[in-house]
């Protein structure tokens, strides 16, 4: 009878102490490891999956988005803001550019072509309308001025 008590305390003792450790460790390394794998692969998966699939639906919908808004705001912000500065400063250059090259160059081919056509016409209708200009108003004005 003792011998089997002693044999029953020893294997309950065992059995409390199995399982008092096992749930320990258990609970400890559970908690751990947990932890540690959860972190490593969280991490892991997060930075390769999410760079990839970031990268691709970034890319796809950055594009789609993109050129839609782009062109839809492009085309109505380049039209407003074209027609704008176009008629803002091509009226500004215009009147600048414009007259800077008119007096620039137009008193540069008034005395070249003037000088030119004047030198080349003035001795052939010089004499004709001379003669004829001359004595007609020489006449007119003339006599007006001796009757006067």
């Amino acid at each position: 009878m003792l011998r089997h008590h002693k044999t029953r305390s020893a294997s309950h003792c065992a059995s409390h102490y199995t399982s008092h450790y096992t749930s320990h460790y258990a609970s400890h390394y559970a908690s751990h490891y947990a932890s540690h794998y959860a972190s490593h692969y969280t991490s892991h998966y997060a930075s390769q999956y999410g760079s990839h699939y970031g990268s691709h639906y970034g890319s796809h919908y950055g594009s789609h988005y993109g050129s839609h808004y782009g062109s839809h705001y492009g085309s109505h912000y380049a039209s407003h803001y074209g027609s704008h500065y176009a008629s803002h400063y091509g009226s500004h250059y215009a009147s600048h550019y414009g007259s800077h090259y008119a007096s620039h160059y137009g008193s540069h081919y008034a005395s070249h072509y003037g000088s030119h056509y004047g030198s080349h016409y003035a001795p052939h209708y010089a004499p004709h309308y001379a003669s004829h200009y001359g004595s007609h108003y020489g006449s007119h004005y003339g006599s007006y001025t001796i009757n006067k």
